[in-house]
């Protein structure tokens, strides 16, 4: 095995600092299942779907995730 080697020093030109970039930011979990829920309550109540589980096979998550998201209250459905 080699020993560890310096980095080669500076020949007069420093090397393109890579820009910053502020991490992204997204909206906390539990926001987005208490969209998710209203979106549910919503379309089920305007019968945009049929039954909860097409509103789950529409919007691409699982029947157990909605029944979770119906079954709870609004406030108990933020922490979920």
């Amino acid at each position: 095995m080699q020993p560890h080697r310096r980095a080669p020093a500076i020949r007069g030109i420093l090397p393109a600092a890579r820009p910053w970039h502020a991490p992204e930011r997204r909206p906390a979990r539990a926001a987005c299942m208490l969209a998710l829920a209203h979106e549910i309550e919503h379309g089920l109540a305007q019968g945009l779907f049929a039954s909860a589980e097409e509103a789950a096979r529409l919007l691409g998550v699982t029947g157990a995730r909605v029944s979770r998201l119906a079954n709870k209250p609004p406030d108990a459905a933020a922490g979920t």
